[in-house]
């Protein structure tokens, strides 16, 4: 059974659509669940390689996001929007730095994935 290392939601008074998980990061055993408040930021760029959503996770996320690729070097990382799988890739050294990129198939479902991270819109 998978163990939830961090939620992360922030306490509110009332629920709203930032205090549901919409980013999973999970290793072999673990998940982390992050909202949107736990993205500061998210855009779609496209280079040489294709369309890229890039997003940065604010420090407390990113420090989470750090603790659990740590645990996980040399095993698999599967990235998740909503419960699909964007990416699932071997990690090779700790991501400190709160940043990552992910391939997406095209701009518009790269700027859909930005929005729901960005809380502009629900899964």
């Amino acid at each position: 059974m998978k163990r939830l290392l961090s939620a992360l939601v922030l306490a509110a008074t009332a629920a709203s659509a930032s205090d549901t998980p919409v980013l999973e990061a999970e290793i072999p055993g673990e998940v982390l669940a992050l909202t949107p408040a736990h993205i500061a930021g998210a855009a779609v760029k496209t280079n040489d390689g294709g369309p890229q959503l890039y997003f940065m996770l604010t420090a407390p996320a990113g420090r989470a996001f750090a603790k659990l690729t740590g645990k996980a070097v040399g095993e698999p990382l599967t990235l998740r929007i909503c419960g699909q799988t964007l990416a699932t890739a071997i990690i090779r050294t700790p991501i400190e730095s709160g940043a990552v990129v992910v391939p997406v198939p095209d701009i518009p479902k790269g700027e859909h994935f930005a929005d729901i991270l960005r809380g502009r819109t629900g899964c």
